[in-house]
């Protein structure tokens, strides 16, 4: 599952915990948005043995902004 998220070009950066267990793939972590959530479930639905995956991703949330300026 690890190789196949590597391999991709679009989730080789995504750092995921992944629990599987008699083809049922659970997926955890925090990813920077959408596409890159829904990429990574996909990648992982098409890996052989994989019968079932449960995104279980969270967007990443901006909780900081910074308001100022160098001058």
């Amino acid at each position: 599952m690890r190789a196949a998220l590597k391999a991709n070009e679009s989730t080789s950066n995504v750092d995921v915990q992944i629990e599987s267990r008699d083809g049922r793939v659970v997926l955890n972590g925090i990813v920077v948005n959408e596409q890159e959530k829904a990429e990574t479930e996909r990648v992982a639905t098409a890996v052989a043995g994989v019968g079932k995956v449960d995104n279980r991703l969270h967007l990443m949330a901006i909780t900081r902004k910074f308001t100022y300026a160098k001058t």
